[in-house]
C-alpha cells in the first residue's frame, strides 16, 4: 500500500478525461474506470489512506508551528482543521469513487471522536 502514489493517482484520475462525442460536456474522467478496481472499494484502503493524509498534513502544520512558534491553543485549532479538512476531502473522494454511505460513516466516525472535533466541524461534515 503506497499511499503516496495512491494520492497521486485519484489525483490525476479526476483531472484527466477523454471527450466523446462532439460536445465537451461528454468528458469521461479516469476516475470513471478507477472506481471500479477493487482497491478503490476495499474499506481497510480508505481507512488506511486517510491516517496518511491526516499524519501527512499534521507534520506539514507541525513544521509550520515550530519555525512561527505559536502557542497551543492556535496549534490545536489548527489541528482540528486539518483534520477537518481531510475528512471533507475524503468524503468527497469516497463518493465520487462510488463507496457507499455507511462504510463513508464508519471510516469518518472514529476520527471525529478521536480528534475531538468541535460541533461545528461535526455539524458541517
Amino acid at each position: 500500500m503506497d499511499y503516496h502514489c495512491g494520492e497521486m493517482v485519484i489525483i490525476l484520475s479526476q483531472t484527466y478525461f477523454i471527450e466523446q462525442g462532439d460536445k465537451v460536456s461528454n468528458k469521461k474522467y479516469l476516475q470513471d474506470d478507477l472506481a471500479k478496481n477493487k482497491l478503490f472499494q476495499d474499506k481497510n484502503f480508505w481507512e488506511e489512506f486517510l491516517v496518511f493524509m491526516i499524519n501527512k498534513e499534521i507534520m506539514k502544520t507541525q513544521r509550520r508551528d515550530k519555525m512561527t512558534m505559536e502557542n497551543k491553543e492556535s496549534t490545536d485549532n489548527k489541528l482540528s482543521n486539518v483534520v477537518f479538512s481531510q475528512l471533507l476531502t475524503l468524503i468527497d473522494n469516497m463518493t465520487e469513487f462510488g463507496c457507499d454511505i455507511e462504510s463513508i460513516k464508519s471510516i469518518i466516525e472514529p476520527k471525529i471522536l478521536y480528534y475531538k472535533l468541535n460541533d461545528a466541524l461535526k455539524i458541517t461534515i
